[in-house]
């Protein structure tokens, strides 16, 4: 249920995009760009001269809930912070005004940091 929401953020990201909204997002909030990284780094390993980028399709819910389950099932997560989790993307695009949302080149680095925050602060809680 939780990553069908997640990914109805990506897909609602993905219709509500213009141009020059994406440059400025992606301008001020580029530390959450995974496709980017990952296309930094091999483009230095194999093709140095080659400047573009190959924007993958929207993920699957296979996808993102395979992705959550992992993380939640390693770090040995308490089940509340499956919906904390969520509330904690929905609170990062409400603060953000919608410059930073769920997209397919960012939604793992979105939720993972939103997950080991939703942790985090129930841990701290049950001290």
């Amino acid at each position: 249920c939780v990553c069908g929401v997640l990914r109805a953020h990506i897909l609602q990201s993905e219709l509500e995009e213009n141009a020059a909204a994406a440059a400025a997002a992606t301008d001020e909030y580029r530390i959450f760009n995974d496709l980017e990284s990952q296309q930094r780094s091999l483009k230095k390993k194999f093709r140095p001269n080659v400047d573009f980028v190959v924007k993958p399709p929207p993920p699957s819910l296979e996808d993102i809930s395979t992705f959550y389950r992992d993380v939640f099932t390693r770090a040995q997560m308490e089940t509340d912070c499956i919906i904390m989790s969520l509330i904690y993307v929905e609170r990062l695009v409400k603060v953000t005004d919608g410059k930073l949302r769920p997209h397919q080149s960012n939604w793992r680095s979105i939720l993972f940091s939103c997950m080991v925050l939703s942790s985090k602060v129930w841990d701290d809680m049950s001290m």
